[in-house]
């Protein structure tokens, strides 16, 4: 179209003077205007280039091509304004149309940037309250670890410890009595660890090998804190009138009567393990035994080693908070920087717009300046 246009151009100029044919290769204007001269130029334009590339032939035969980036025109007496206005039309609509495409392309880069700015922003924001999180936790567990400390001074350990207890061979105290032909009647008390009776389990009428009762003991109380303290189980024959009779005593630490529970449980030992009654200095045997069938610690914490595991899981909750308040602070600075480039290119994109607008109207007015007659050459 440039080309029809440029010719139309021509033919409206009233005198012609010299013209002189810039071959360089350097990219220039894109408004090239040519001269029918002794030789023939066909003329061919790619809208990927600024230049025009010409076959240059004689007696129709291509002798080579010839780029022309611009022609100067020289020593001009009169040219038609209208030719002039026509040409200045052209080449502001090409550059109304580049402009227009430059600001289309500005603000697809600037929502591409703002689109990052605010992921950036939301991942910072996320790893800022992960911080506060941290930090409040890690402050938690402090407080719980100092609370736990505190507690342990005056009860070292809490839970509680399942018992199921049977006696085995006991021995019959009620046997011998004139008239009376029933066996001892068993149970047994537990004392804690200050000598205080915590437990008195129910009375077997006339049975040497009772099965009582599972019960429950706390744990601090019976042992103060030591599994390895030895527990005494003493165990009496109630009599009528509600008095009891000592049969024996046996003396074993909580951590025996796990062991030998889960031995019985594992089935480790054909035999379940027998814990001998004495009575006074007596030598065992004879008394009966106690046999500990099921034996549980329930709930069970060691205050002063669950303070320690508490002081070193909130010494690691705050090391890592600090690992996660770098993060946090490199996060929201790169967020930053990211919504400073999007507000740039945000402004670069309005600039490209404005010139874009101007250059559009540039043209509106150039095309109304235009003759009606002569705007038949901008169709061709």
């Amino acid at each position: 179209m440039l080309c029809c246009v440029v010719l139309y151009c021509l033919s409206r100029l009233e005198s012609v003077g010299t013209v002189t044919h810039k071959r360089s290769m350097t990219k220039s204007s894109t408004n090239t205007i040519l001269l029918i001269s002794s030789y023939s130029y066909s003329y061919s334009s790619s809208s990927s280039s600024s230049s025009s590339s010409m076959d240059i032939t004689k007696k129709g035969k291509v002798t080579g091509k010839l780029t022309v980036d611009s022609v100067k025109l020289d020593g001009m007496n009169k040219v038609s304004s209208k030719a002039l206005q026509m040409l200045e039309y052209v080449s502001s609509q090409s550059l109304a149309e580049s402009k227009a495409e430059k600001a289309v392309r500005a603000k697809d880069y600037a929502s591409q940037l703002l689109a990052l700015a605010t992921a950036k922003q939301e991942e910072a924001e996320q790893t800022a309250h992960k911080l506060i999180d941290r930090q409040s936790l890690a402050e938690e567990t402090k407080e719980a670890a100092q609370e736990v400390k505190l507690k342990s001074k005056t009860q070292c350990c809490t839970g509680t410890i399942q018992l199921k207890i049977r006696g085995h061979n006991l021995p019959d105290l009620d046997g011998w009595f004139p008239g009376k032909f029933n066996k001892s009647d068993p149970f047994f008390e537990v004392y804690g660890y200050n000598g205080d009776v915590l437990y008195k389990s129910e009375a077997i009428d006339s049975n040497l090998n009772p099965i009582w009762e599972k019960t429950e003991l706390d744990i601090y109380e019976l042992t103060n804190g030591n599994l390895d303290t030895k527990v005494r189980i003493t165990v009496y024959d109630e009599d009528d009138d509600d008095k009891k009779e000592y049969i024996g005593q046996v003396l074993v630490s909580v951590n025996t009567m796990l062991e030998s529970s889960s031995s019985s449980k594992d089935g480790d030992d054909e035999t379940p393990v027998h814990f001998d009654i004495v009575k006074g200095l007596q030598t065992p045997g004879g008394q009966g035994h106690l046999i500990v069938e099921d034996a549980n610690l329930v709930d069970y914490v060691d205050m002063k080693q669950q303070a320690q595991e508490l002081k070193k899981q909130a010494e690691e909750l705050r090391m890592s908070s600090y690992d996660i308040e770098k993060k946090s602070k490199a996060a929201a600075e790169e967020a930053q920087n990211a919504m400073v480039e999007a507000k740039k290119a945000e402004r670069n994109a309005t600039v490209a717009q404005d010139a874009a607008d101007e250059a559009a109207n540039t043209v509106q007015e150039l095309l109304a300046a235009i003759p009606e007659e002569d705007m038949a050459a901008l169709s061709l």
